[in-house]
């Protein structure tokens, strides 16, 4: 079995370093969304500059996601849907609370469809930023099926990735009317490749054979390369788009650049991580990568449908990296808070289902 090139530590500081670029992304790349009161001038006129290449967290995620699939013993379908379920009770709590919220103090009020549909992340003006959810469900049903299709042959597999599955969404796509059903299509195009072009490094070990190929000796150097090759890949996501496309007749198909240069972001951003152990920031970013689903979150009730009276609370210290570093506090204390809910939660069902499996193999 080949060994993943990333250990557990590293793999959470990656997290919490995407985390803190989706915070970053969320609270002060949209000026639109700050209700009256707020206001940032300087950032306002920089934020379409930073506004793309921040959004380069998204596929980080894609990536881990399929990483950690990938070095997982079980890819089998009952493995993705215990994945699904896990990750829907800590987002259903978080929802449960929310909507709590908005229909006591605000007096919002949900319709029956609309309060179904945001438990499944199909319509999100409580989870505002949990399109995610509704995406990994469905490639987390999809991975096992591709599993079996791809990992045999390298040059085909980079077919399927690149070309097959966003060029294949994108056709579904021409075939619908309905918007959500044509959104989850596009997010399958752009993302889905992200997460495959993950499951083919991990298949051919190609960071390690990477790593080989380029690494100089001397450290420091390596370093340096490395931390220039990151900061060069987010710079250049304004100026690169965000799909290559590819024209047939009348019909022209979006290849997404994140496939090419988010692994190699991951590399180099990895290698930092694991020969620049910074102690305390090492810490407190892997701390952060741990907690990152539910402070992804709670990261919503600032500028959900309860934002009149939390976005107050998020920008009081008024300077833009106190704001920063408060959001992550409170996020990361509400991330603990719900985190033990939750697990206990998930442990009783454990316990319930293993009751009910003791009982019927007595039965039996």
């Amino acid at each position: 079995m080949i060994e993943s090139y990333f250990d557990r530590n590293t793999t959470s500081v990656i997290k919490g370093t995407a985390l803190i670029l989706m915070f970053v992304h969320h609270f002060f790349t949209f000026p639109e969304w700050w209700i009256e009161g707020i206001t940032y001038p300087i950032i306002s006129r920089l934020s379409p500059y930073f506004c793309w290449p921040l959004k380069i967290c998204v596929p980080v995620f894609c990536f881990i996601s399929g990483y950690l699939y990938s070095f997982n013993r079980e890819k089998n379908l009952k493995y993705s849907v215990r994945k699904i379920f896990q990750i829907l009770v800590r987002y259903w709590i978080v929802f449960f609370v929310f909507a709590t919220i908005a229909v006591l103090i605000l007096g919002y009020r949900y319709s029956f469809i609309g309060f179904v549909k945001e438990c499944f992340a199909l319509y999100c003006p409580t989870m505002v930023f949990c399109w995610y959810v509704r995406f990994y469900i469905v490639f987390m049903l999809l991975l096992p099926i591709l599993r079996h299709a791809m990992c045999h042959n390298f040059y085909l597999d980079v077919v399927i990735t690149i070309l097959l599955v966003p060029i294949g969404f994108q056709l579904l796509d021409i075939f619908v009317s309905n918007t959500l059903i044509s959104r989850i299509f596009y997010e399958m195009a752009q993302w889905f490749p992200v997460v495959l072009a993950e499951m083919v490094f991990a298949q051919y070990n190609l960071f390690s054979k990477l790593h080989l190929n380029i690494h100089i000796k001397c450290e420091g150097l390596n370093i340096c390369l490395w931390v220039l090759l990151s900061i060069i890949i987010v710079v250049s996501r304004y100026y690169i788009p965000g799909s290559i496309y590819i024209v047939f007749k009348d019909l022209s198909f979006g290849i997404p650049t994140d496939v090419f240069s988010v692994p190699v972001f991951i590399y180099s951003l990895g290698n930092v991580i694991k020969n620049l152990r910074l102690g305390v920031a090492y810490k407190v970013l892997s701390c952060i990568g741990e907690k990152s689903l539910l402070m992804w979150f709670g990261s919503c009730i600032f500028f959900n449908n309860c934002k009149i009276i939390s976005q107050p609370i998020l920008y009081a210290p008024k300077n833009p990296l106190l704001v920063m570093i408060w959001g992550l506090l409170v996020c990361y204390l509400f991330a603990c808070l719900f985190g033990l809910v939750s697990d206990k939660i998930l442990f009783k069902i454990d316990q319930t289902k293993a009751g009910i499996r003791a009982r019927t193999s007595l039965l039996h």
